[in-house]
């Protein structure tokens, strides 16, 4: 029950966090307009929370949580349609969450949470190669890194009104990866 309880308090201060942003910066947010939204004590604040950095990182790290769970169960199909179903999910997340998720990208928000995500990414591309028995050398990395740096290059700038853009760069990250993919099997055909 204990559990349950913290949970609950926790939610309630993210909540008021993220609906002060929806009327001042996150940098102009203090402690005192948080509890006051939340309907806590300040002691309540301090006893989940060490500061409001501490707040913006645990939002990072559920969004990231959030992404993983969308992702976690790519598969790779020859056809797309699976990829696409998962970008579109995706891109829909993104859209749904894009204060968030600009709040989190911003110089005030969590710097983990941008490495967090683009590691996990760049996790999932290495094993989607590894199953397509695909040598991970240092010139797949460097493709890889390029592409991804592109996909996430896309996504920050189109933080707006992300959904068309977002599912276009996910789409050409996994189009990226099947003609990889396909050229590494092709080449060895030829040999």
């Amino acid at each position: 029950m204990k559990y349950k309880c913290t949970e609950v308090t926790r939610n309630k201060i993210k909540r008021a966090f993220l609906e002060l942003t929806n009327v001042k910066p996150a940098n102009k947010i203090f402690v005192k307009e948080i509890i006051q939204v939340a309907g806590i004590s300040r002691a309540c604040f301090y006893v989940h929370y060490e500061n409001i950095a501490a707040l913006i990182h645990e939002i990072g790290n559920d969004t990231v949580k959030s992404i993983i769970e969308i992702t976690e169960e790519k598969k790779y199909t020859a056809d797309m349609s699976h990829e696409i179903a998962y970008n579109r999910a995706l891109a829909q997340y993104v859209q749904e969450n894009r204060k968030t998720v600009s709040i989190l990208m911003s110089e005030y928000g969590d710097p983990n949470f941008l490495k967090e995500w683009y590691s996990h990414v760049k996790k999932q591309v290495l094993l989607r190669l590894e199953k397509d028995h695909i040598p991970i050398n240092h010139d797949v990395e460097n493709m890889v890194e390029f592409a991804m740096n592109r996909v996430f290059d896309t996504i920050l700038q189109n933080l707006d009104d992300p959904f068309d853009e977002v599912f276009k760069a996910l789409n050409i990250m996994d189009k990226f990866m099947l003609c990889l993919v396909v050229s590494v099997h092709y080449s060895r055909l030829k040999l």
